[in-house]
């Protein structure tokens, strides 16, 4: 089993294995982004509640503004008695007002005929909700005769508010679309969806700077664990000028074990050849059972050995690991 790199990632063998950091940083962008999110849709949600709130003020506003107008319309009408230049009057004095598409002013008679029409996109000859209609005489028979109101026309739906003109006997009313009232607050939520990715983007950016900067050391310790792993052979990781963290420590804490190991592989070394040692550390066990084979063995015997013991004391082991090493040569 080998460690090699390629791109984000570093593989031992067939596994990939993703940087702390990475983790870390795609952990924090997520919770980042639904963070970041979750609150504009909590601010479109309030801004546009205040936005309901002023925008129905500001109907209410106009439609009294109308109704003064449509009054005096009246008296002009009542005594002149042109009913097309009043008509006309109307539409006129309601259309500076009507800065949105399908922004609408208009008074319709009880049966969905118009006194008049006024908005700068749309083109109606008659109301086309008989529903609302029917609700707005129904609430005039019972006294009310002003409020709030809603209707669908074309599959789109208004809010606005109304007010009955006794004189001409139509209801007033200012209205504006709903898609497109509230399409404003979904661009300004798209708009700020876009800058908290930018902003993102770079802190992704910056937060990968500075954690791979901060897990240098991780990286160090990964990569140095991957080439014991192919060579296999222990060996101390370099630390010099690490912080004193707790992934120093845990470089430090492996040193002292790879050390420990190494310290006994060579006292085992001491007691079996240097074969034996190295297939019981490749294969992570020691056989004492033994196995069946053929082998030559030969029988010598050291002239003068009990002399040269004597003469040499312990130090008669190392020639006799010399004797060892050269004769098991020729067997």
């Amino acid at each position: 089993m080998s460690g090699s790199q390629s791109g984000f990632f570093q593989k031992v063998g067939s596994t990939r294995v993703v940087p702390l950091y990475g983790k870390i940083v795609l952990l924090f962008v997520f919770f980042l982004l639904v963070s970041n999110f979750t609150t504009n849709y909590i601010n479109l949600v309030l801004n546009r509640s205040q936005q309901v709130k002023l925008m129905n003020e500001l109907l209410v506003k106009e439609l009294k503004e109308n109704y003064i107008t449509a009054s005096t319309q009246f008296d002009v009408y009542s005594y002149d008695q042109k009913l097309e230049e009043s008509q006309k009057a109307l539409a006129q004095a309601a259309l500076p007002s009507l800065t949105r598409a399908n922004s609408m002013a208009f008074g319709v008679r009880d049966d969905g005929s118009f006194l008049y029409f006024a908005s700068p996109t749309l083109k109606w000859t008659s109301f086309p909700d008989q529903t609302a209609l029917q609700k707005l005489i129904s609430l005039r028979d019972a006294g009310t005769s002003e409020g709030p109101i809603e209707f669908q026309a074309g599959g789109q739906n208004f809010f606005g508010y109304y007010k009955y003109q006794k004189g001409w006997n139509v209801f007033l009313v200012r209205a504006e679309d709903q898609q497109v009232f509230l399409a404003a607050s979904w661009s300004i939520f798209w708009v700020v969806g876009l800058l908290i990715l930018v902003i993102t983007l770079v802190t992704l950016v910056l937060s990968v700077w500075l954690l791979r900067h901060l897990f240098r050391y991780v990286d160090l310790i990964t990569k140095s664990l991957m080439e014991m792993q192919e060579s296999q052979e222990l060996s101390s990781i370099t630390l010099h000028g690490a912080p004193n963290d707790d992934i120093t420590y845990l470089g430090l804490s492996f040193n002292a074990l790879s050390s420990t190991i190494r310290n006994l592989m060579n006292i085992f070394r001491k007691f079996v050849t240097q074969d034996v040692a190295s297939r019981a550390y490749k294969e992570r066990q020691i056989k004492l059972e033994g196995t069946k084979q053929e082998l030559t063995i030969l029988f010598t015997d050291i002239k003068g050995f009990t002399y040269m013991t004597e003469t040499l004391g312990n130090d008669i082991i190392k020639l006799l690991n010399l004797h060892y090493d050269k004769a098991i040569r020729h067997i």
